[in-house]
């Protein structure tokens, strides 16, 4: 989005000289009141989506398919009801969740370039002289002259918020091992810089060790085999919530964090933890994180192998 408005804005770029590729609709963080300066925090989109079920009276005797299946997205209705998140298109119900920001205007900017946008055709793997070639193998034929093509500017949007980058598609490796720390997410949106202030807070707390602070550090599951960028899921798709998805992989690092001594204070003293910056107090935040854990129970949704460790901690 960023690269369309400098384009628009800036270089004043005809909308006929763009090819906007959107593999799937999103949603977007709204800048403009209600929302204000508070971002949507992984674990209040949790909380949205199980209020949200909470209100359509859907028990634990309601179908466990259907909340599991349905929940985030019902979340992100909750949340464009509440005007704190956008969509760029009323064509068809956004499928991902960028973690990004636009303002009124800035999502008005993006909607009047609809006629370059491409929808709905997956990843570009190359510009195959007059078409698009896609990962899928599939061919999609340009409605402009050689000429035109090459002076065609290409913008590629493909950013989610739930990919925990692409480590799913990654080796994996522990984050602390002997004369060793790789840096890597540990809790979703919004923190690339907070993640790494976590590890580095375990990495001193000398009374921990390499075991003890991986066990703070559950990462994403890793593919059975090592995938190509093409290869990928999108990320941030607003799917089935199950054991792995990264939201719950978050909720259960960070009641390990609560749990143990002192992090929990240092958290929400910590200007880039997500709940400290949209105001909750170590009281509030430990109670939201809760809340959610057991409304996910309650709905039937089983919260992964680490259940036991987490109610050790917790």
């Amino acid at each position: 989005q960023d690269a369309m408005l400098y384009l628009r804005r800036e270089m004043g770029v005809p909308v006929e000289r763009l090819a906007w590729v959107v593999p799937t609709e999103p949603y977007i963080t709204a800048r403009d009141p209600p929302a204000g300066l508070n971002q949507i925090t992984s674990m209040e989109l949790l909380a949205a989506a199980l209020d949200e079920v909470v209100v359509n009276d859907e028990t634990p005797s309601a179908s466990k398919d259907t909340c599991r299946d349905e929940i985030l997205a019902r979340g992100f209705q909750r949340l464009e009801r509440d005007g704190r998140v956008y969509r760029l298109s009323d064509e068809a119900a956004p499928r991902k969740f960028m973690d990004a920001t636009l303002n009124r205007d800035e999502v008005k900017a993006l909607r009047a370039c609809a006629p370059a946008a491409i929808r709905g055709r997956g990843r570009v793997e190359a510009i195959d002289g007059d078409a698009l070639r896609f990962a899928d193998g599939t061919l999609l034929e340009l409605p402009w002259t050689t000429a035109e093509t090459a002076s065609t500017t290409y913008v590629h949007c493909t950013a989610g918020a739930f990919a925990f980058s692409a480590t799913a598609g990654e080796p994996r490796r522990p984050v602390f091992a002997q004369d060793r720390v790789t840096v890597q997410e540990v809790f979703p949106f919004p923190g690339f810089c907070f993640n790494a202030a976590v590890v580095a807070w375990l990495e001193t707390r000398r009374e921990l060790s390499d075991a003890d602070r991986n066990e703070r550090c559950e990462l994403p599951v890793a593919a059975a085999e090592a995938l190509t960028p093409t290869e990928l899921p999108p990320s941030g798709l607003i799917g089935p919530l199950g054991p792995d998805h990264p939201l719950l992989i978050g909720l259960r690092n960070l009641r390990r964090w609560y749990a143990t001594p002192g992090m929990g204070a240092w958290l929400h003293s910590l200007r880039l933890f997500s709940l400290a910056m949209n105001g909750y107090t170590l009281d509030e935040g430990r109670a939201l994180a809760e809340r959610s854990w057991d409304g996910l129970a309650a709905i039937g949704l089983t919260l992964g192998d680490h259940d036991s460790d987490d109610e050790q901690h917790a």
